[in-house]
């Protein structure tokens, strides 16, 4: 599979957060700007168009950056960070519909709230900090402590696995730490290969969860590509980045793992605006079958739609899973 380069974010950051969300748009927000400078920025991309437009600048007047940001019920949830220098725990809530933001509840000190890992799971935010682990629910803008991490660790990056478990790597190990959010409890997965590696990209698309550039050793800007697996907990390499870099935004979509913007070295803010996306990986060993008389097939920007009689038209390709009898297509069970 190769990497494809899209349009490019309107301005040039670094630190910043990308999430999909399923209307057919990736949210770009915050980030440091050419002179350090944190910023407010917030834009959104559309798939189908390969265009970018301005959203509602994020509400702290010191920008935001090294924050953590979920889709959760449809809300882009945002929290962590440092503006204007400073860390902040503030929480805030993107509602798409309205372009609008709203104050919620600020998150407990977890330790360390600059550079943190988070996913979006069963209507739940969960932040890993340092050690510490909270969830948080939109729908009562509460927050929730659960168990904490076996071993402490900075610039945290998580992701939530096909098997629905939650991966945490980066920092000053190659170690892999596994969370399962149903029974709150932890266990240590394979290790990255190689050195150990911060401010990369850690996303699952489909099958595998990507590894892709950040600081190799800590210190070096890298261009790596490691598929992890984690039915088979193998990591394989695969084509890697055009230009070595870290600190960029990293979301799974449609087509596949999109990454926004970043930056190019240690010693000065030579940030970029390129926005590519690596293309979806087939299922392994996958065998391709009509339901009733159709088939679905996908677009070159990702794009489903059905031909044939007796099958389900999709909107956008399915994220397809499969456990005990039940085959997941999307937001769509088949037991």
């Amino acid at each position: 599979m190769a990497w494809v380069n899209l349009a490019v974010l309107p301005v040039s950051r670094s630190e910043l957060t990308a999430n999909y969300m399923t209307y057919g748009a990736i949210h770009a927000l915050g980030g440091r700007d050419s002179t350090g400078a944190y910023t407010r920025s917030h834009y959104a991309y559309d798939i189908a168009t390969n265009t970018w437009s301005s959203k509602a600048l994020y509400p702290l007047t010191g920008g935001l950056a090294y924050h953590c940001a979920e889709v959760v019920n449809g809300l882009l949830c945002v929290t962590c960070g440092i503006s204007a220098g400073s860390v902040t725990l503030a929480t805030y809530l993107y509602y798409p519909a309205l372009n609008t933001w709203n104050v919620s509840t600020s998150i407990p000190s977890i330790s360390q709230t600059s550079i943190v890992g988070s996913v979006s799971y069963g209507g739940l935010m969960y932040v890993f900090g340092s050690t510490a682990t909270r969830a948080f629910d939109p729908n009562s803008q509460t927050w929730i402590t659960k168990r904490a991490q076996p071993t402490s660790r900075n610039t945290t990056t998580a992701t939530l696995g096909v098997d629905n478990k939650v991966y945490l790597t980066g920092g000053s190990s190659t170690r892999n730490d596994r969370y399962d959010p149903v029974t709150d409890l932890w266990s240590v997965a394979p290790s990255l290969p190689g050195t150990n590696v911060s401010f990369h990209g850690w996303v699952s698309v489909g099958r595998f969860t990507y590894a892709v550039g950040g600081l190799g050793g800590g210190t070096t800007p890298i261009t790596t590509n490691t598929a992890f697996d984690p039915f088979l907990g193998t990591f394989t390499a695969k084509t890697t980045l055009g230009v070595a870099k870290y600190a960029f935004g990293a979301t799974a979509g449609p087509a596949g793992l999109y990454i926004v913007a970043g930056r190019t070295s240690t010693s000065t803010f030579a940030v970029t605006n390129v926005t590519q996306v690596f293309e979806r990986e087939p299922i392994p060993n996958a065998q391709g079958s009509a339901i009733g008389k159709g088939v679905v097939i996908q677009g070159p920007r990702g794009e489903g739609r059905a031909m044939g009689e007796g099958i389900i038209s999709l909107a956008n390709p399915a994220e397809i899973s499969y456990s005990g009898k039940v085959l997941t297509l999307g937001a769509i069970a088949i037991k």
